[in-house]
């Protein structure tokens, strides 16, 4: 605070009496009995006259968030923020000048914080890239949601709808899309759920009175307000579908092939070779089959091949069902990196199950990789169909880009 004394000319005004706050504000100058243009020189131009209307109109004046420079604790300069007041201050033998200042830096500093955050955030609003709405729902008056009224919109929302942002914000909803309210999806009733039980949502969604697909993402602002983030996917969704039916067609043509190919196999082989789905060689094996075992290195062959003796030790030609074995694992290890096998039999029929999770065999190469001697690929479970279907009544198959399953069966009395 500081009390002025007007000159004799009124053009200036001279500091009477200072308190401390008010002197700290210029800590290195002597104020009493200075005039205010010695003093503040850089606000003389604009304060003076402000006084002297004061002085000679008797009214009041203010003037807020006044910036200065104040020198702070170490030298350091510091930009502060001020209030003044300026009134008449009369005494019995003189009217003077009361100028009181008020440090309003926080609120001025909080103030334009915020304002920059305000900025920042409807600058992001505005340019998001996907649309973003607050809304406020519509209550009946049996507390039941009808409608939202659009609050607020960025540039994509009206970009998506159409619309200029005055023909949609302050409106309900069901005036800018006619028959939202009757799409079965319910969107009113599920925005509403958001906006009152404060649970997010995101989903996929197609929209029946705008004929469009839309990826949403909505949440509670405040109680009985929604902010929906939206994008259009369409097209997305289009080329999905358009995909999804390329690859059906593929499929069928695949499986077209892949049966002719196996009715040609099987009428070439007498029906010593057959090609079969995952799931008809699954229901083809014994249910008295062991569990898997693995062969994924070479040394475990031998390992192997005394199993197979040790269980089917009284089979005929042994040591031709030995050798089926050795060439369907020894190819299994050469070509998909290992796998497993397990071993079945009953009263009538033995079982070897060779199985690897590798590539499968290109059902291209089926005709020369199970019917021409010695033909081999990378992607082959084993190549010797030939010498295995010598020694095996038939052999079933199964291969697909998961893997490659061969069956070797005998019947359990067949010595020839």
């Amino acid at each position: 605070m500081a009390v002025y004394q007007a000159t004799a000319d009124r053009s200036d005004f001279v500091h009477v009496y200072v308190n401390p706050a008010f002197q700290a504000l210029r800590p290195l100058v002597q104020m009493t009995g200075r005039t205010y243009s010695e003093v503040w020189p850089e606000f003389a131009a604009s304060t003076i006259p402000r006084f002297r209307e004061v002085l000679e109109a008797g009214t009041r004046w203010r003037e807020r968030d006044v910036s200065l420079d104040v020198e702070g604790v170490g030298g350091m300069i510091q930009r502060c923020y001020f209030t003044h007041t300026a009134s008449l201050l009369r005494t019995a033998d003189e009217t003077l000048l009361l100028h009181a200042v008020t440090d309003v830096t926080g609120e001025v500093k909080g103030r334009n914080a915020l304002r920059d955050s305000e900025a920042k955030y409807r600058s992001l609003f505005t340019h998001l890239i996907e649309a973003f709405a607050i809304n406020e729902i519509v209550l009946d008056e049996n507390g039941r949601p009808v409608d939202y009224i659009v609050l607020e919109i960025n540039n994509e929302y009206e970009r998506v709808l159409g619309r200029r942002a005055e023909e949609i914000v302050g409106r309900r909803i069901t005036e800018i899309v006619p028959g939202f309210d009757k799409d079965p999806w319910d969107w009113i009733g599920k925005f509403a759920r958001v906006a009152f039980e404060g649970t997010p949502m995101r989903f996929e969604q197609y929209s029946v009175p705008l004929g469009r697909w839309y990826q949403v993402s909505a949440y509670q602002t405040e109680h009985g307000r929604v902010a929906n983030v939206f994008e259009d996917i369409t097209e997305r969704k289009r080329n999905e579908d358009e995909r999804e039916e390329a690859l059906r067609w593929l499929s069928e043509k695949d499986r077209v092939i892949r049966q002719a190919y196996s009715d040609v196999i099987d009428a070439v082989t007498g029906g010593r070779l057959i090609i079969l789905s995952r799931d008809e060689i699954d229901a083809a094996i014994l249910p008295t089959a062991s569990e898997p075992f693995e062969l994924r290195e070479p040394w475990q062959l031998a390992e192997a091949r005394d199993r197979v003796k040790i269980f089917f030790g009284d089979a005929p030609r042994l040591d031709d069902l030995l050798l089926a074995f050795s060439e369907g694992a020894t190819n299994m290890l050469k070509h998909a990196g290992g796998g497993s096998y397990r071993i079945a039999e009953d009263s009538h029929t033995i079982q070897l199950v060779l199985s690897d999770k590798g590539p499968g065999i290109d059902f291209r190469d089926l005709p020369k990789a199970t019917l021409v001697p010695g033909f081999s690929t990378k992607q082959t479970l084993g190549m010797g169909f030939s010498l295995m279907m010598e020694i095996m009544d038939r052999l079933l198959l199964s291969t697909d880009a998961g893997g490659t399953t061969l069956l070797l069966e005998r019947a359990r009395g067949n010595g020839a």
